[in-house]
Parts: structure tokens; sequence; C-alpha cells
């Protein structure tokens, strides 16, 4: 039988995999909506602002939404696991207590702070999440472009 140490890694290795499957999955949607937003905007500047290109526009900004939407579960679905895994860590670290876990992490958060200054402190869900407004915006700037 396995022991506590070897149960608990195989739970901290079961969250991290599923944390990554979700970041896989909002980096593949959103390919997937960059390349709809193209094409669309690829037919609405062969076509011209005609009112038939609000069956195209309009679209794009329910696909825009949706994927802003999606992008912040999965990001809710990524902290979850994460949260998961980190307590797996401090149990996995609290039975073989020879080092200070929290003081070695803090320690490397701080050197990374210190070294990556702002950028360290923009949340990349929002950028994921601004992506998709963008395609929104996008899909409203044309829509009202064509109206006009």
């Amino acid at each position: 039988m396995a022991d506590k140490t070897d149960v608990l890694l195989e739970y901290w290795k079961d969250q991290r995999t599923q944390a990554r499957h979700a970041e896989s999955q909002r980096a593949t949607l959103t390919n997937i909506i960059l390349f709809i937003t193209v094409a669309t905007l690829g037919f609405v500047a062969q076509r011209g602002l005609r009112t038939t290109s609000l069956s195209l526009t309009i679209p794009l900004i329910a696909i825009g939404l949706f994927g802003a939407a999606t992008s912040a579960k999965y990001y809710e679905r990524y902290n979850l696991h994460i949260a998961q895994a980190i307590k797996f860590s401090e149990l996995l670290a609290g039975i073989d207590a020879i080092y200070d876990h929290e003081s070695t992490l803090m320690l490397v958060r701080a050197e990374h702070a210190d070294r990556n200054g702002r950028i360290s402190r923009i949340r990349l869900n929002k950028l994921w999440i601004a992506i998709h407004l963008l395609v929104a915006l996008t899909g409203c700037a044309l829509t009202v472009a064509v109206l006009a």
C-alpha cells in the first residue's frame, strides 16, 4: 500500500494537471474566437459596410462576450485547482518539516516581484478577458458603422 506522501503527491499532480488543462482550454477557445474574428473582418472588408454585413457583425459581439465570460470561468476553475494543489503542497511540506516551506516561497516571490516590477502585478486573466472584450467592441463598432 502507498504511503501518505505518495498519495498526497498524486493528488497534487492531479490538481496541477487539471489547472493546466483549464489554461489549455482557455487558450484554445481564444484561438478559435480570434480565428472567427479575423475571418469576419476579412468578409466585411471584402463586402464593404452594407446592411448584409450585420449578419456577421452582430454575432461577433455575442462571440466576444461569450469568450470573456468563458475565459473568466476557466480562470475560476484554474484557481480552484491551484488552491487545492497548494493545500496538498502544504500537507507534503508538513510531513517532512526539514525546511520552512513558507519562507522559501516568500523569498522566491519577493525576488520575482523585484525583478519584474510592474509587469508582475498585471493579472494575466484580465488580459485574456480584455482580448475577448475587444472582439465584442470590434463587433459593436462595425455594427454601428454599418447602421450609420
